[in-house]
C-alpha cells in the first residue's frame, strides 16, 4: 500500500459531491510529497487534521481524504513535518531524495499566495 501527499487545484474538482467509495481523488498536480523520516506521517497528519477539523477537508474517496489550504497552509504544513523547508528532511536523505524536497519546494514557491488548494491524501 503507498500512502502519498500531493497538492492539487481546488477549482473544478467537486469537493462537496459525490459517494467517497465511488472514486473522487483529485488529480495530482504537484510532485508527491517525498516520505518523512519514519515512514508515512505526512499521510497521517492530514487524515488526522481533517477529522478533528484543524483543516477544512473530508473523505473524498474511500482511501483519499483532502484539506482545503493556503500556501500559507502548505508551508507550515512542510515545516511541521520536515522542519522549516524541509531542513530536518534535507540533512537526513541522499542528493535524489532530497531532489525531489527541492522540486517539491519550487513548485509550492509558485502557488499563489492567499489562493486556495487541495492537500491530498491519499491511499493507493
Amino acid at each position: 500500500m503507498l500512502l502519498d501527499v500531493y497538492i492539487s487545484w481546488l477549482e473544478g474538482y467537486d469537493f462537496d459531491g459525490g459517494d467517497f467509495t465511488i472514486g473522487n481523488s483529485p488529480g495530482r498536480w504537484s510532485p508527491f510529497f517525498p516520505s518523512p523520516i519514519g515512514g508515512s506521517r505526512h499521510f497521517w497528519e492530514i487524515k488526522h487534521r481533517v477529522e478533528d477539523e484543524r483543516y477544512k477537508g473530508r473523505q473524498v474517496d474511500w482511501g483519499c481524504w483532502v484539506a482545503v489550504v493556503t500556501k500559507k497552509d502548505i508551508l507550515a504544513f512542510i515545516a511541521d513535518i520536515y522542519g522549516e523547508r524541509g531542513k530536518d528532511f534535507l540533512a537526513h536523505y541522499s542528493d535524489c531524495a532530497n531532489n525531489s524536497m527541492y522540486e517539491l519546494l519550487d513548485f509550492i514557491d509558485k502557488l499563489e499566495d492567499g489562493k486556495e488548494y487541495l492537500l491530498a491524501a491519499s491511499e493507493l
